[in-house]
């Protein structure tokens, strides 16, 4: 299965911690890991970052997992995205699906409940 996602190659960061021994253990992909650790170190480049962390840290950080744990779309904007959702049964099918109805409008009346 191929995704969308056009960035080309997986940068390859260098963790400095124990993880990046875990990379050339069998059986872990190490593209899904390089991805993994760039969205990390994209997200905790915030963490210090005054205007948006500057009164409690914590609890940001806390609000920013409770988001991501909860969501319930799918895309492939980004790595990881794009290398979790092409793994799910349906979930490219279901984007291209949702892509088609988005660009025809939704139809002539838009999205209309079942009886």
């Amino acid at each position: 299965m191929t995704s969308n996602h056009t960035l080309g190659a997986i940068p390859r960061h260098r963790s400095n911690d124990a993880l990046s021994a875990v990379v050339t253990a069998p059986g872990i992909d190490p593209n899904t890991v390089a991805a993994l650790d760039a969205e990390l170190e994209a997200s905790l480049e915030w963490i210090n970052h005054p205007a948006v962390f500057g009164r409690d840290s914590r609890k940001a950080v806390l609000q920013a997992i409770g988001v991501i744990s909860s969501q319930r779309g799918y895309t492939f904007r980004t790595t990881v995205e794009s290398l979790w959702a092409g793994r799910v049964s349906g979930i490219k099918r279901m984007t291209d699906r949702s892509r088609e109805w988005r660009e025809e409008g939704g139809g002539e009346v838009g999205i209309m409940e079942e009886s």
